[in-house]
Order: structure tokens, then C-alpha cells, then sequence
């Protein structure tokens, strides 16, 4: 037989707050737009490969050796990749990390909201663009349905996410700008709408037309100089891979202001660098998760998550297993269908049907199996050296 599955040959690369800098993670992230493009690489090597990438993590998963990891990590980004603070994963620790990144889990904020939606947008673009296949659409689908599940797990806190704790910085003003306007901008909108007393709230976008959002002012993002000059406070979550405002031109707008300017940067890369010297409180996306309070997850949820990616792991070790036993199953019937035609072929009274006792002999023998082939499915381990051992399948480990 075949070697037994043992654990599992999957393999990833984490580039995460807070061991690997934000200059560090905004440069990969650079590297990964447009995100399409990225896919399509890896999809044309051939890899079955996730590519998860928000203002705080970089996941690359490889379905296979770490040999394929090393590949995808060359493909992204030019070379191996190996830099301060990144974690290499394997196996199930590969399974049990997504399950958790998934959850909200290993998030700075608890059980965030975004990262779920981000992850599941991740997924699907991975799978459209044709890099994420087989086994790896499976292990995305099952973490994506037990992160919603374990929702039940968690408080139902409307301000479990990076966006509100962002706006909980505002305070109390008449008018906030946000530059950007799509996930966490609008998570953002929302938590400041949401308030008793809601400021003015000015969306600045690139193409105000294709933007439908009630009670909120929508502009050009032509316009965000004004805002910067103007607003006590600016929050900037767009998905520009250079700076929106190149320093010396900020340091130009800033001097001009009267009163101090919040500036809170939720871009990866960066949208700003402030200049020194400058009425600005900057705000950027490790700023603020270091204001997130990381209280242990109820064990509730934790065990939820553990047991979910468990019970993943356990059906893909017994799939790797079926599957093993199946061919050997095939490989040892085709033997012996092969040595019966043999046997008997020089009994035929014509050579040519030769060619219909091989397809005959090995239907037969392929009918045979039929229904332990589907016993092996839904079976076990025990099933397994039960069959392996009455058929004569030596294990080779």
C-alpha cells in the first residue's frame, strides 16, 4: 500500500502584527497589487494556493510540500521571503491557524467582524482566479462556515472590530472625513452613524458617481487636500499602493491648519507619512491595534474553533487514507486481472481476442470492488487495516 497520509502536506507563511513590522507588511502588500495578477501566477505554476492580505496579516497557504510554499513565496514576491518575525507553518498547525484567522481569533481585536468578510472575499477570489483548488477550497469553505458559526460564541458587541474602535477615537466633532469607501471605510461610516449624536460625515472616493451611500456626503478624492486642511479629524482607508499625499505636500497642507488634526491611517501600505513638527495626532493600523484590548477568547469559542478544525483534519486524514487503499485496491486487481489473461490467453483460438478477454477479466474484478470501494468511504481507520489486511495490502511505513 501506499504511504499512509500521516499529517498533513500543506504548508504557510505568515506575515503578521505584531512580530512582523507594518513598513515590513505594507511592502508585501505593495508587491501584491493587483491582487489578480498574484493569482494568476500562482494558478499558471500550477499551485493550489490562498493569499489572504488585510492591513494587519499576510497569509500564503500552499496545498503540498514546503518545497511549493518556497515557489509561491518566489512567485509573490521575488524571493523566499524570509524576514523578522515570520511564522512557517505545516500541517494541521496550518489547518488550525486559518480556522482561528477565520474566527476573529488571532485578530488584535477579538472576534473582529472585518476579518471574516475579508477572508471569505479572499477565498472566493482565490478560488475565481483558479489558484485555490480541490483539498484547499475545502479547508477555506469549513473555516468560512465555522467562523460564522462561532459567532454564537461570542458577546454580541456591535463594536468588535477595528473600524468602530477607530471611530471611538473621533470623539465629539461636527465633521469627519474618510478617505476611501470600501470595507472598512464603510464599517467605519457605519460606527459613526451609528452614534447617539453622528457628525457630518464626507465620503472622498475616486468615482463619487458609482457610490451609493444615503446620509452620507460623497466626493471626489481629488478633493482630499481640502479635507486635510479643513477637518478636525481624517480617516483614510483607501487601497492605493503609493502615499495619497506625498510628505512635503501634507507638510504644506498641515501648516496652514489653525487646530490639530486627528489623522487616522488605516491603509496598507500606509496612506501618510506626517511630517514632524506639525499639528497631527497619527493614528496608523498598529497604533490602534495596540489600543485593542486582547482579553482570552471565551473558552466557548476557542473550544468551538479547536474542535471544528479537528474534526476537519481528522475527514481529510481518513479521505488521504481511503484514497491510498483504494488504488492499492486497483493497483493489486489489475495484477490480477493482468496474470489471469496471461494465464489463459494462449488457450484462445484467436490472438485478436486477446483484447476482449482484458476488458472483460478487468471489469469483473473492477465489479468486485465495487462495494468495498464505497465501505472504504465511509470508513475508518480500523476499516481500513481490516480490508488492507483481507485483501493481502501491506502497509509500507
Amino acid at each position: 500500500m501506499e504511504p499512509r497520509a500521516g499529517d498533513l502536506e500543506i504548508n504557510a507563511a505568515s506575515y503578521a502584527y505584531p512580530a512582523v513590522a507594518a513598513d515590513v507588511r505594507a511592502h508585501y502588500a505593495t508587491a501584491l497589487e493587483p491582487m489578480d495578477g498574484a493569482l494568476g501566477r500562482l494558478a499558471e505554476a500550477g499551485l493550489s494556493a490562498f493569499v489572504l492580505s488585510t492591513c494587519l496579516r499576510i497569509e500564503v497557504v500552499v496545498d503540498g510540500p514546503r518545497t511549493r510554499l518556497d515557489d509561491a513565496l518566489e512567485l509573490l514576491f521575488g524571493h523566499a521571503a524570509s524576514v523578522d518575525g515570520v511564522v512557517y507553518r505545516s500541517g494541521t498547525a496550518v489547518v488550525e491557524h486559518l480556522f482561528r484567522v477565520a474566527a476573529g481569533l488571532e485578530s488584535a481585536v477579538l472576534g473582529e467582524r472585518e476579518i471574516s468578510t475579508q477572508f471569505r472575499q479572499a477565498a472566493s477570489k482565490a478560488v475565481d482566479r483558479g489558484a485555490a483548488r480541490g483539498r484547499l477550497v475545502g479547508l477555506l469553505d469549513a473555516a468560512i462556515a465555522t467562523a460564522r458559526a462561532s459567532r454564537r460564541y461570542l458577546p454580541s458587541d456591535p463594536a468588535r472590530s477595528m473600524a468602530t474602535l477607530a471611530a471611538s477615537l473621533v470623539g465629539d466633532v461636527p465633521d469627519v472625513a474618510i478617505l476611501g469607501y470600501g470595507t472598512m471605510g464603510r464599517a467605519v461610516a457605519e460606527a459613526l452613524r451609528s452614534r447617539p449624536r453622528p457628525p457630518r460625515v464626507e465620503v472622498f472616493v475616486r468615482r463619487p458617481e458609482t457610490v451609493d451611500a444615503p446620509g452620507l456626503v460623497v466626493r471626489s478624492l481629488d478633493d482630499a487636500a481640502e479635507a486635510i486642511r479643513r477637518r478636525p479629524v481624517v480617516v483614510s482607508a483607501t487601497s492605493a499602493d503609493t502615499r495619497l499625499v506625498p510628505t512635503e505636500a501634507l507638510r504644506r497642507l498641515l501648516v496652514r491648519r489653525t487646530d490639530p488634526l486627528l489623522l487616522i491611517d488605516l491603509a496598507m501600505p500606509p496612506d501618510f507619512e506626517p511630517p514632524g513638527g506639525t499639528p497631527v495626532r497619527y493614528v496608523d493600523i498598529d497604533d490602534l491595534a495596540d489600543l485593542a484590548r486582547r482579553a482570552a477568547p471565551p473558552v466557548g469559542v476557542d473550544r468551538f474553533v479547536a474542535e471544528a478544525a479537528a474534526e476537519w483534519i481528522r475527514r481529510a486524514r481518513v479521505r488521504g487514507e481511503a484514497g491510498a487503499l483504494i488504488r492499492s485496491l486497483f493497483a493489486q486487481a489489475d495484477l490480477a486481472a493482468a496474470a489471469v489473461v496471461d494465464r489463459f490467453a494462449g488457450k484462445l483460438s484467436n490472438p485478436a481476442d486477446r483484447k476482449l478477454l482484458e476488458q472483460a477479466t478487468r471489469a469483473a474484478v473492477r465489479k468486485l470492488l465495487h462495494h468495498p470501494v464505497r465501505f472504504i468511504g465511509d470508513g475508518n481507520d480500523e476499516t481500513f487495516a481490516v480490508l488492507a489486511s483481507a485483501f493481502g495490502i501491506v502497509d509500507d511505513d
